[in-house]
């Protein structure tokens, strides 16, 4: 089995931690970000890294997660979160 990168790991976190806070199900979750319920399950298997994942839609993953999509690109980097305006 093939090893993931920590950006990969990090963007499924992102995604699953989305679900918790708004305690929404996967559709739910496809309805805010404007995605199908198949990228949902590709993101998820890890089959895609969130460098290729477009702009619009991780905008508004972070927005789900009360973030700046500059912050959650951040985390996917770091693994921490970062929101500090300078």
């Amino acid at each position: 089995m093939e090893q993931r990168s920590p950006q990969i790991e990090r963007f499924i976190q992102a995604i699953n931690q989305s679900l918790t806070v708004n305690s929404w199900t996967q559709r739910e979750l496809c309805e805010q970000m404007g995605i199908t319920i198949g990228s949902m399950s590709k993101y998820l298997a890890g089959k895609v890294d969130p460098n290729d994942v477009k702009f619009r839609v991780q905008a508004a993953l972070a927005r789900t997660l009360g973030l700046t999509a500059d912050s959650l690109f951040h985390f996917y980097e770091s693994g921490e979160y970062h929101s500090a305006i300078t």
